[in-house]
């Protein structure tokens, strides 16, 4: 599946729906950023502990919320 179809699956989903994706650092913040995230989002290439959790909202952007672990 490319990866404009997966958005595309993801915005098709319920808001209450639960999906976790794996990505990289080149892939993850166009991910982000297609799905609604206004900040911008960088991961090193070392960088191997973000975790990003989106949730939608009913007006406006999504919350976006970045966690190491």
């Amino acid at each position: 599946m490319n990866r404009w179809a997966t958005i595309t699956r993801l915005r098709d989903l319920d808001q209450k729906d639960v999906v976790v994706i794996v990505g990289h650092g080149n892939t993850v913040p166009m991910i982000l950023k297609a799905l609604g995230a206004e900040q911008e989002v960088t991961i090193g290439p070392r960088a191997h502990d973000d975790l990003f959790a989106i949730f939608p909202t009913r007006a406006g952007p999504p919350t976006v919320l970045r966690l190491h672990y």
